[in-house]
């Protein structure tokens, strides 16, 4: 949907004081104002200055498509990249205004283009953008949508080829996943955000006897397997050799002992 009454499609007059949001009782002018104090705040949450914010969004009114101006801002951004999360709101702002000027689009998304491909940069916390940026691009992205089906044939073309090229080249450049990207290329193309997919039908169950009809059983020889019965050996009186006689009982081991043993008897 359109932003109504951005202060992006308002002219700039010197005395101008630019805020983010509308400051109200008790509310920061930010989000990025509203981790102040916390002990859990993320490095990247501290809120622009007076200065940088006017300056900022100056930039972006004047912002055209040209090398020179996007190398420009984009600079801007990146060295003021601890507080990566108001620039990308306000940045997101811009880029969902209901101003239909292609061109001023196009230089606004070439700059995030930008941004995104230098967050791998060394500039310190300049790898803060894509996760901020991947928040905003699903209602930018929708914005975008809405301005292509008001253009007419040769601009609508060239448009929605610049848009969809863009995603391409995320791509490539694996700054955010395949099927994050799908999902923004389907809001743009106007199809559903999260495609559902068709129930998966079950498998037939298999006959437990299928394919077994054919097989011969095994045949097995039950002799083999009966336990064969163990007779009785006979064993022959004849062990080791002849039979002992009675005569040789008294001489087994050769000399009988006689009565004295150790010699002369006491």
């Amino acid at each position: 949907m359109f932003r109504p009454q951005s202060r992006f499609d308002q002219r700039a007059s010197a005395s101008e004081n630019i805020v983010y949001m509308p400051v109200k009782e008790g509310l920061p002018p930010t989000k990025a104002a509203a981790y102040g104090g916390r002990v859990s705040k993320p490095l990247t949450a501290k809120p622009l200055s007076k200065d940088n914010r006017s300056k900022f969004v100056q930039m972006l009114r004047q912002l055209k498509s040209t090398r020179k101006i996007i190398r420009s801002a984009m600079k801007f951004c990146l060295d003021n990249a601890e507080m990566a999360t108001e620039i990308t709101e306000i940045l997101s702002e811009a880029l969902t205004t209901n101003n239909k000027n292609t061109s001023k689009k196009l230089a606004r998304l070439n700059l995030l283009n930008d941004v995104l491909h230098n967050s791998s940069s060394m500039m310190k916390n300049a790898s803060a953008f894509p996760a901020e940026f991947k928040k905003t691009l699903p209602g930018i992205t929708r914005n975008l949508h809405d301005l292509s089906k008001v253009l007419k044939d040769e601009e609508k073309t060239i448009f929605d080829e610049k848009v969809l090229k863009l995603f391409d080249i995320w791509n490539r450049q694996a700054i955010y996943t395949k099927p994050y990207l799908d999902r923004l290329s389907n809001i743009f193309l106007g199809l559903p955000e999260f495609p559902v997919q068709p129930p998966k039908t079950p498998e037939p169950e298999k006959d437990k006897g299928k394919g077994l009809k054919n097989i011969e059983p095994i045949k097995t020889d039950s002799k083999k397997h009966e336990k064969k019965e163990e007779k009785p050996e006979i064993i022959d009186d004849v062990l080791d050799g002849a039979p002992m006689e009675e005569d040789d009982e008294a001489e087994i081991n050769g000399v009988p002992f006689e009565e004295d043993v150790d010699g002369i008897p006491f």
